[in-house]
């Protein structure tokens, strides 16, 4: 598997670390252009916000799949628009973690056994590192979405903090914690690349997908 690494941080260099037929990598030293990119099977994409943004039309014209981790933009349906246009299936996380697929399962279940509580009060938490730019995280958002909780989550910034992302529900009588903890970065730079080798293997239709539910459907029997 022949991959365009397209950003080279704190992720982008551990795919570098974990893989090594690579394309590029690009970084502002060495941007990004369709014609680098289409050399390889699958581009994988780990930048800033604005910085995707610019480099989109490029992903889009080298016509191959594309493993997006890249935060702090919404997907507009003008992008999706063109994606499905490239005829390249595309997929998206805030968070490539595969154990964030266990945190999906698990919190939709608790969602739907939710009125077994007697006037459950919940808390919603996430840290990571200072340079940080969204908050909540996308990763809390969707915490939010599955759990079905619609107020305020409590969002920290310090040190070099990968990710911990912490649910509680209470009541009266009792406590329930659920907690996810990132312990290094390698952990998303690995989820990507299997990503990649998912996305190869089985040639979705074109479009753009997320990665949370994407997995959802094919272990879970969940439809998108």
């Amino acid at each position: 598997m022949k991959v365009a690494v397209v950003g080279t941080g704190k992720t982008g260099s551990q795919v570098l670390k974990l893989h090594k037929d690579i394309v590029g990598p690009f970084n502002s030293k060495n941007p990004a252009h369709s014609k680098e990119i289409s050399q390889a099977d699958v581009a994988i994409v780990f930048t800033g916000g604005d910085v995707f943004l610019d480099i989109f039309p490029e992903l889009v014209k080298a016509r191959v799949p594309v493993i997006a981790g890249s935060t702090g933009f919404e997907w507009t349906d003008e992008m999706k628009k063109e994606i499905q246009q490239s005829g390249q299936p595309w997929i998206h996380a805030n968070n490539f973690s595969l154990g964030m697929n266990l945190m999906r399962a698990a919190l939709k279940n608790f969602n739907k056994l939710m009125p077994l509580l007697s006037n459950p009060r919940i808390k919603m938490l996430e840290i990571h590192h200072t340079h940080k730019k969204d908050k909540p995280s996308g990763t809390a958002k969707y915490w939010a979405q599955w759990l079905g909780y619609e107020g305020d989550i409590t969002s920290i910034r310090e040190a070099d903090v990968m990710g911990i992302h912490e649910a509680s529900i209470e009541t009266e009588l009792e406590k329930i914690q659920i907690k996810h903890e990132a312990k290094d970065r390698a952990l998303f730079a690995k989820g990507a690349l299997w990503a990649a080798g998912l996305i190869l293997k089985e040639e979705p239709e074109p479009g753009l997908y997320d990665f949370q539910d994407y997995i959802a459907q094919k272990f879970l029997g969940e439809n998108l």
